[in-house]
Formats: C-alpha cells, sequence, structure tokens
C-alpha cells in the first residue's frame, strides 16, 4: 500500500467501520489472531464476489493481514490454512484471492499454500485512491 495511504488511516476511523462490519450479518467469515490480548492478525474469505465465478461453488480469501512485528511466525499460515478447511466445509472446488502484484512475500505464502496466478488482472483505485495492480490467484480443492 501506498506510505501517503498507510499515514492517512484513523485508528478512530477504521475501528467504526470493523464495529460496523462486524456487527453486520453478511456472508463473509473472519478469523482473528489475538497474542497476548492484541489483534496481531485477520483474514476475511466468503463466497466468491467476481461476476465470472461460480460463486456457489468456489469461495475468495478477500483479505489476510498480519502486524509486521509478527511476520515470520506462521500466522499468515495458519489462517490461510484455516480459510482453506472452511473451504472444504463449505464443499467449495476452488478458492480464490486478489494480492498485489508488488507484495512478493504475500504472493510467495499464497504460492506455498498452493495457489497459481489465474491470469486476472485488474488497477483498483477505490479503496486508496492510487493505483493499486493486483493479480488474481487460484487453488482449486479436492
Amino acid at each position: 500500500m501506498p506510505d501517503e495511504y498507510l499515514k492517512s488511516l484513523s485508528v478512530k476511523e477504521k475501528t467504526r467501520q470493523w464495529d460496523e462490519a462486524l456487527a453486520t450479518k453478511g456472508p463473509g467469515i473472519n478469523l482473528v489472531v489475538v497474542i497476548n490480548g492484541v489483534i496481531s492478525g485477520f483474514c476475511v474469505y466468503g463466497p466468491a464476489r467476481d461476476d465470472d465465478l461460480p460463486n456457489d461453488n468456489a469461495g475468495e480469501l478477500v483479505a489476510l493481514n498480519i502486524s509486521p512485528d509478527c511476520w515470520g511466525k506462521g500466522l499468515g499460515t495458519e489462517l490461510a490454512k484455516q480459510t482453506i478447511k472452511s473451504a472444504h466445509n463449505h464443499q467449495w472446488r476452488s478458492l480464490y484471492l486478489w494480492v498485489l502484484k508488488e507484495n512478493i512475500r504475500a504472493r510467495r505464502l499464497y504460492e506455498q499454500m498452493g495457489f497459481s496466478r489465474q491470469g486476472r488482472e485488474k488497477i483498483d483505485t477505490q479503496l486508496t485512491g492510487h493505483e493499486l495492480h493486483e493479480m488474481r490467484y487460484v487453488k482449486e480443492l479436492d
């Protein structure tokens, strides 16, 4: 994410947004990692949202974020494993995700978890107001 965008974030506003999102019933599932009473990571997943995907039998890992001071501890891997396990329980045949092209660390994690580049790419400006180049990955499930 652009530094300019990250510096503009308000803890108060983000807290309000998360409170609202968690209070609203929807198809998304949230997993949170808490270490010593502090949220150290989270992921959000649910039915696939892209129009070109069969969302009745496909899931999407919407977000996976780990606090930088917890990188390298296996938290991202564990959240991804739990999402894949849940995808099997939902009987999804595939699990998709979008990842920033520049986020080599995340792409490496997903590739180690069996995800592969699906071929679709997009430029998103909605979240940050800046161009974010994203790539879609897929993991076919047994």
